[in-house]
């Protein structure tokens, strides 16, 4: 039911926003080349952010959602299996929220959080729900949504990777967020039996890094 043009143009609009809220931050917390920095208000943000996160995770740790993996401003949450037994009717004090309204599931416990700690603020919400995930580094992570795969993350495939070790991890990531683990397991030994066997073309092993050098200063290398 979104407009996607303008759900595009604000995107693009936010974006300096952002950028400009960092660097901010940034500047705050680095007096020795700010001018206007100041280490005590920058290490009082980062505090803070950390105590509204850790309140946060308790009041939904209490609630039976078990914390996964925290990224800057919010954390990924396994859901409770009784999650839809969850409903709370809104006294209307967060922006977010309507009064007597009532909500169900994960969206009853963001709005009950929302109306007793965050009026007057900012405000929780839920910005997608994943079948499936896994946790593969710090602030990387594979998601499984409405049947497809969304990587976080800029650490998980680089466009400098060869081929086959991109499909690999394609269908390896798939395999697991189905629970396929011996899939997995086989499809890996296949792989490699491909790669010993010669059966996976040169185009798809070869390293697809820019080349920087001569043929000459290669070959003398």
């Amino acid at each position: 039911s979104t407009d996607k043009k303008k759900s595009e143009s604000f995107g693009r609009k936010q974006l300096p926003i952002k950028i400009f809220i960092n660097s901010m931050f940034g500047s705050l917390s680095a007096p020795q080349v700010f001018p206007w920095g100041d280490m005590d208000m920058g290490e009082k943000v980062t505090c803070t952010g950390r105590q509204y996160l850790r309140h946060m995770i308790r009041f939904f740790n209490e609630k039976g959602f078990r914390p996964l993996v925290g990224d800057t401003d919010g954390f990924n949450f396994s859901i409770p299996d009784n999650v839809s037994d969850f409903t709370y009717i809104s006294n209307g004090r967060h922006h977010s929220t309507e009064e007597g309204k009532e909500y169900r599931g994960a969206e009853a416990v963001v709005c009950e959080y929302n109306d007793i700690y965050m009026y007057g603020v900012m405000g929780l919400s839920i910005d997608e729900v994943c079948e499936a995930t896994i946790n593969l580094a710090r602030k990387n992570y594979a998601d499984l949504i409405d049947g497809e795969v969304k990587l976080v993350g800029n650490t998980i495939k680089s466009k400098k990777l060869q081929g086959f070790v991109s499909d690999f991890i394609d269908v390896g990531i798939r395999m697991l967020l189905d629970g396929d683990g011996s899939g997995f397991v086989n499809e890996y030994y296949d792989t490699i039996e491909r790669l010993y066997n010669l059966e996976i073309p040169l185009s798809q092993i070869a390293n697809k890094s820019r080349v920087r050098m001569s043929k000459k200063d290669y070959e003398k290398r």
